[in-house]
């Protein structure tokens, strides 16, 4: 599916370009985001670029497994996410977000487009996201958009040399979605966020 655009009240993910960069390596040097990725380093903005530059060949695969989407708020990229398939039924949502804005709300919007699109649009039957336990944030985000809790899986992250547990969460289809997208009129398929009962 090409390409893909999730639009919510406040954020919309849409497919990276070798134009943003700049502004994901400006997020992802920022000590409090890094220490929460997984990544070796921060390549330099123009790695970046022409590592984007490459992938723009795959994402029209019939057979893509992998959407990883740029998180932008009125226009400005502030994340950066998305969904990878595991086998044919089975997807991770993954999500970063730019330090200052922590604390809005906007990473539960943002993966609550995610879990809509892995499931209304790619047909998926379940939805994984892992996270370290000491998250707290992170684990937050995932019990908002109605994940549970599977326990954690010990020592199974490789980060920068160091094993870490990980906390295990997961959606299956016919589970409710607190937070959940209503297909809209937009190009590529928009969303509208509504907020229904959370537990």
């Amino acid at each position: 599916m090409f390409p893909v655009t999730l639009v919510g009240p406040r954020v919309c993910w849409r497919e990276m370009s070798p134009a943003d960069a700049e502004a994901l390596h400006d997020l992802l040097v920022h000590p409090a985001v890094f220490d929460k990725t997984l990544d070796e380093d921060v390549p330099p903005a123009d790695a970046l670029r022409d590592y984007l530059r490459e992938q723009l060949g795959t994402l029209e695969d019939p057979e893509r497994a992998r959407y990883k989407l740029a998180l932008t708020l009125d226009g400005r990229v502030i994340g950066t996410g998305g969904i990878e398939l595991r086998g044919r039924h089975t997807g991770e949502v993954g999500y970063v977000l730019a330090h200052d804005q922590w604390g809005k709300g906007l990473a539960t919007e943002a993966a609550a487009l995610l879990i809509d699109f892995a499931f209304d649009d790619l047909g998926l039957h379940r939805v994984i996201g892992h996270t370290d336990p000491a998250n707290i944030g992170s684990r937050r985000v995932l019990e908002k958009c109605g994940l549970s809790f599977e326990g954690v899986h010990r020592s199974d992250t490789l980060q920068r040399g160091e094993w870490r547990d990980s906390a295990a969460y997961a959606i299956v289809e016919d589970d409710p979605r607190p937070w959940t997208g209503q297909r809209g009129d937009g190009p590529g398929g928009s969303y509208a966020l509504r907020t229904a009962k959370t537990r």
